[in-house]
């Protein structure tokens, strides 16, 4: 996992992604990139802010070599069902 995440530093020189792997992370970055691989897969991952989620995603999605289509919610308290509609639109169309 240490191999794919300094390929990912090579590939991303501007923004590298300095962490240390833990096998939680390790495990839910296996499960996200195993999704990916699957026909038509799309992946979700909803999670409190600052657990690392998006750099699980960033490493999973580099490691399926697929594109992806990002977006977040940076505070629920005013994250409204609209928005989520909206953000899911965005991404799938």
């Amino acid at each position: 996992m240490e191999e794919i995440l300094d390929e990912y530093n090579q590939f991303n020189f501007r923004t590298p992604i300095e962490i240390t792997l833990f096998d939680f992370m390790v495990g839910n970055i296996i499960k996200a990139s195993r999704s990916l691989r699957q026909p038509w897969a799309g992946t979700i991952l909803v999670a409190n802010e600052g657990c690392g989620a998006e750099k699980v995603a960033k490493i999973a999605v580099m490691m399926t070599k697929f594109a992806s289509r990002e977006f977040g919610a940076s505070s629920l308290r005013n994250y409204t069902r609209e928005k989520w509609v909206n953000d899911l639109k965005s991404v799938m169309f």
